[in-house]
């Protein structure tokens, strides 16, 4: 109930902050200035439907932790900010009803907020996927990392052994029952495969696991 409070009182706050904004203010970016941020929001659009699609058909990401979760706040940021800041003739009736959308993202969240329990774990979770998305790396070299990952705001976190190729990286394996019962881990580089041990002295798990991935080279 107390988050559904807060929530209502935001969405109220933040509306007439916006609608005053708008109306009563002349405050505006150049057109110069606002022609680089609306580019640089298309930017990040391309390369984040370049993204969906090569980890759709590819399994591949962007290399680094942060690295796509950046382009999403870019894109965030600069979506919600560029209509109240954008020289009033500078864009379409397309790109206006597009951009006010994306100011509404802040009352949007809020409003799934309300909804008892389920609206706050997702918001929640969502947020951890993007802020948080690593609680723990246990091991990393030039061609792998092996870590804990946000897997959702009640859920355990999740273990992910990744293969860096190039400027991209590709999850191979994902375990959830792996990422607290193991007291240590080895990898080796065979011919064939690369191979990870575990090892564990909790009772509930096998006292040894091995993960076997085949890597492309």
């Amino acid at each position: 109930m107390k988050t559904a409070i807060l929530s209502v009182i935001f969405i109220l706050i933040y509306s007439a902050g916006l609608y005053l904004w708008l109306k009563k203010t002349d405050f505006r970016l150049s057109a110069k200035a606002g022609l680089y941020v609306k580019g640089l929001h298309y930017c990040f659009l391309v390369l984040i439907i370049f993204l969906v699609l090569l980890n759709y058909y590819m399994a591949l990401d962007l290399r680094g932790i942060w690295t796509s979760r950046l382009i999403i706040l870019g894109l965030i940021t600069t979506g919600i900010l560029f209509y109240p800041f954008a020289p009033k003739k500078s864009i379409s009736l397309a790109e206006k009803i597009y951009f006010i959308a994306f100011s509404c993202l802040p009352i949007m969240v809020a409003g799934v907020l309300i909804v008892p329990f389920i609206g706050t774990i997702i918001v929640l979770s969502l947020w951890g996927q993007l802020t948080c998305p690593i609680s723990k790396i246990h091991y990393e070299d030039q061609n792998l990392r092996i870590q804990s990952s946000f897997a959702g705001f009640l859920g355990p976190s999740q273990l992910d052994v990744i293969e860096k190729k190039g400027l991209f990286e590709k999850s191979h394996y994902q375990s959830i029952t792996h990422d607290t019962h193991f007291d240590s881990l080895k990898v080796s580089y065979d011919a064939d495969a690369t191979r990870i041990l575990f090892k564990s002295t909790n009772q509930f798990v096998e006292p040894e696991q091995v993960v076997v991935i085949q890597m492309e080279k």
